[in-house]
């Protein structure tokens, strides 16, 4: 967690993966984002200098942006997502320079794995993929739960290789119709369904009900969990997005692009 001081009080903000729950991500998936900054950060995500199709889609993504929106709305969600990752009450006023700091330096990539579908983490001041550690096991509260049975065959794991078509089913229709704006929920139904205690077998009853336990699980593990078990599913494909070589503000993005347009159009 990162400590956050206004007025002389300390506060606390979710700084990984292992501080945020699967609940609060999905109150953080819950707030509405406003128009023009998905379109940003998706099209900053594929940006490289050498494809200029990706060029052009970022340069038309910035260029959308009015004053509006870069001073007034999207300053805004910032402070909601700011509001919800940490406990500060919102009732503490946030200077707008410390409202842009947190979110930009601490916040943002929990938004970003929201957009890009997948998550992502700060690494040296850039965004990178979040690579989930390989467990076998949890505790929530006093219960232990297990992964899906692993099962080496010729030198190479296989999960779910033990896993009946009842489960398997189940999990592939889930995972369909998932969206990560709005339904984030049934992550806990897909946890519910794959892990148990030990030696036990699919219940459906029982996924019902561990669905609510399974929201006070950290997102760290909420990933590993997925990943484990996703590569194995009809739908899974592997997006892999591209980021730029420098760090840059919004503010300084959607500067650059209108002084670069306006040169253009007197040229």
């Amino acid at each position: 967690m990162i400590k956050i001081t206004i007025n002389g009080k300390r506060y606390k903000g979710c700084y990984s993966w292992d501080d945020l729950t699967l609940s609060r991500f999905c109150d953080l998936a819950a707030i509405p984002i406003p128009d023009g900054y998905k379109q940003y950060i998706i099209a900053d995500g594929k940006f490289t200098p050498d494809n200029q199709q990706s060029v052009d889609e970022y340069s038309e993504a910035l260029a959308a942006i009015t004053d509006e929106q870069l001073n007034v709305q999207f300053p805004a969600y910032y402070r909601k997502v700011i509001y919800c990752l940490s406990n500060i009450p919102e009732s503490v006023e946030l200077p707008d320079n410390l409202v842009h700091d947190l979110y930009e330096s601490y916040f943002k990539p929990f938004v970003v794995s929201l957009l890009y579908r997948t998550p992502v983490i700060y690494f040296y001041s850039q965004l990178k993929g979040y690579e989930p550690n390989r467990i076998r096991s949890f505790n929530i509260g006093l219960r232990k739960f297990y992964l899906p049975e692993v099962v080496n065959i010729t030198g190479q794991d296989v999960p779910l290789a033990n896993e009946s078509i009842q489960s398997y089913t189940e999990a592939s229709d889930i995972f369909k119709g998932i969206n990560f704006t709005s339904d984030l929920s049934k992550l806990a139904l897909f946890m519910a369904i794959y892990c148990r205690k030990k030696g036990e077998a699919y219940d459906e009853r029982k996924v019902i009900e561990r669905k609510y336990l399974f929201m006070k699980a950290p997102m760290s593990v909420v990933w590993s969990v997925f990943f484990c078990t996703i590569r194995r599913l009809p739908d899974f494909m592997s997006i892999s997005l591209l980021f730029g070589s420098l760090p840059r503000t919004l503010q300084d993005s959607v500067s650059e692009v209108r002084t670069y347009r306006s040169m253009a159009h007197v040229v």
